[in-house]
């Protein structure tokens, strides 16, 4: 599905919807206010029609940012020079997937709205390791993250590295306390290769004294989660990483 956004529908904008349509695409037509947006059907791409007002809308264009990131669209923007200058402003173009500048060709858009939102959503989701010699616990956090993230499964410290050394996940859950290779190992292993040591990596654990907890901090992972916490909080936990990690790498880059 496609998700048209604007606050003025001229005929450029309803000659780009009535094209969709004919490609037999979904589409839904909305405005920029925010709660119009979270009312909204959950679409594969969403497409931003300007008008010379855009500018002044920076609360809605701050909430949309906020949108896009959260669902993880493909986002187009269709305006003029000045619009998507002031857009720009507000929702960093590092979320942008194409910009077309009116006039447009209105058969190059569709094409390339269709391609963006024909994405598998499953190639967006971000990745995660989870590396735990529990067979239980594998299948619990799959049951846990399984609909947001795509979720791989290591159950050795051994198998963690040979995964590694053909696929990169955006986070590794590794669990502290294992046999033969344990947690440690492990990420001693990871921080000692260039090419996986910029990973970030989140320990597991099932224990909670103080000496327990300081042998972990002392190993510099980014961040820790008690196995005993249970799902809400493993969710919230890792939901939160993920919006820091890409809060940050907005504010770094364009703020």
């Amino acid at each position: 599905m496609i998700l048209l956004v604007t606050d003025k529908m001229g005929f450029l904008f309803k000659s780009l919807a009535d094209h969709l349509k004919e490609r037999e695409e979904d589409v839904q037509i909305t405005s920029l206010n925010p709660m119009d947006l979270i009312s909204a059907d959950d679409a594969d791409a969403l497409v931003l029609f300007t008008d010379p007002d855009i500018g002044a809308k920076e609360k809605e264009l701050y909430h949309l940012k906020d949108f896009i990131m959260e669902k993880g669209y493909d986002f187009f923007i269709i305006g003029q020079d000045d619009e998507i200058t002031d857009v720009y402003k507000f929702v960093p173009e590092i979320l942008v997937t194409r910009v077309f500048k009116r006039p447009f060709n209105t058969s190059e858009a569709v094409t390339a709205i269709i391609a963006g939102a024909s994405t598998s959503k499953e190639e967006k989701r971000e990745r995660i390791l989870v590396v735990d010699d529990s067979g239980v616990m594998l299948r619990d956090i799959k049951g846990w993250l399984g609909e947001k993230y795509r979720v791989d499964f290591a159950d050795s410290g051994l198998k963690a590295i040979q995964y590694l050394a053909s696929n990169r996940p955006d986070l590794i859950l590794l669990d502290y306390e294992m046999p033969i290779m344990d947690g440690r190992q492990v990420l001693e292993l990871i921080r000692s290769n260039e090419e996986y040591t910029d990973i970030p990596v989140i320990f597991l654990t099932s224990k909670n004294d103080k000496e327990s907890i300081e042998n972990v901090i002392s190993l510099k992972p980014d961040g820790y989660i008690l196995k005993s916490a249970g799902a809400d909080r493993i969710i919230s936990e890792v939901d939160k990483f993920f919006a820091k990690l890409k809060a940050n790498r907005l504010e770094g880059n364009f703020f």
